[in-house]
């Protein structure tokens, strides 16, 4: 045997099961955390203390403040007695309000809990109709119904009733079930038409890039096709080619009069013409700075594009 395999020592043996084993330890006597002094790993293990859920909903006695079923307490748990084989639990905590002391105990006999003292039990009572639950009959009920002719005539009537109001909503309760029956064709349905939606959204979302704009666009219909036919522009071509006109056929042999009419007439043309020239001017400008506005709103909005 090789001495070495013998002689192992302690590091290597708790490497072997991550455990440290003293070698005065005897487990048959007492365990490893106690032996060692441990404290425990866990509340209940180191104060005795447990996290205690109220069953149900009860009122404070001290301060009569009401206590929900399900708050949670930090409670201590004690062992306090026997039933036949069943341990009996008690658990002591204190009223989150008014700070006086709180005891439940464990009722094996009825399965419940028990109200041992600082708070009393909110009793609240249902009956079969109000939780729309099927009541069962005893045997002095099927006795009565062989015997008494009225309780059973009675009885049978409301059972007719009982079972038309339960087939109507019998059948509620299938259409609506026939209607999700089929969920995996709805669930297609449903993604396809999600994802036409998408790549619309994409398009709108491509031409609206490639022109510049930082908005969304909405979808084309045939109402704003047929406004923008409506729409026409003015240009000046046409007084151009009035005024051409007019001088082609002019006599040059006219009064004075007509000729100082004519200049004047001419000369307010050129008002105009230096009129309409100002007010394109300004409407140039007017277009030029919405153009560099709409250049700043599309740089902003691929900047945040980049950022997300």
């Amino acid at each position: 045997v090789n001495p070495q395999q013998t002689n192992m020592s302690s590091l290597a043996a708790a490497r072997a099961d991550n455990f440290y084993n003293p070698p005065d330890w005897d487990p048959s006597k007492v365990s490893r955390d106690q032996f060692q002094g441990s404290k425990g790993s866990n509340q209940y293990e180191q104060r005795g203390e447990i996290r205690f859920e109220m069953p149900w909903s009860v009122w404070c006695t001290s301060c009569d403040a009401h206590i929900g079923r399900g708050v949670r307490y930090n409670a201590k748990k004690e062992h306090v007695g026997q039933y036949y084989s069943t341990k009996l639990w008690q658990f002591s905590m204190k009223c989150h309000v008014c700070g006086k002391p709180i005891v439940m105990a464990t009722d094996p006999q009825n399965c419940d809990y028990k109200c041992v003292k600082g708070v009393r039990r909110k009793c609240v009572s249902y009956s079969a109709d109000d939780l729309e639950l099927i009541e069962l009959k005893g045997d002095a009920h099927k006795e009565r119904m062989q015997n008494d002719a009225m309780y059973r005539l009675q009885h049978t009537e409301m059972d007719k009733q009982h079972k038309l109001k339960n087939a109507l909503r019998l059948q509620s309760l299938f259409e609506s079930q026939q209607r999700q029956k089929n969920d995996y064709d709805n669930n297609c349905k449903l993604r396809r038409k999600f994802r036409e939606h998408k790549k619309q959204k994409n398009a709108l979302q491509k031409i609206s890039d490639e022109k510049g704009l930082a908005i969304p666009l909405l979808p084309e219909c045939s109402e704003d096709v047929d406004k923008a036919k409506q729409v026409t522009f003015k240009s000046d071509k046409k007084r151009k080619l009035d005024r051409l006109e007019l001088l082609q056929h002019e006599s040059i042999f006219n009064d004075r009069k007509r000729k100082k009419r004519k200049l004047t007439s001419l000369h307010d043309r050129d008002d105009d013409d230096k009129n309409r020239i100002d007010t394109k001017s300004k409407s140039a400008a007017k277009e030029k700075q919405k153009m560099l506005l709409l250049h700043r709103m599309q740089r902003n909005g691929q900047a945040q594009k980049q950022r997300s």
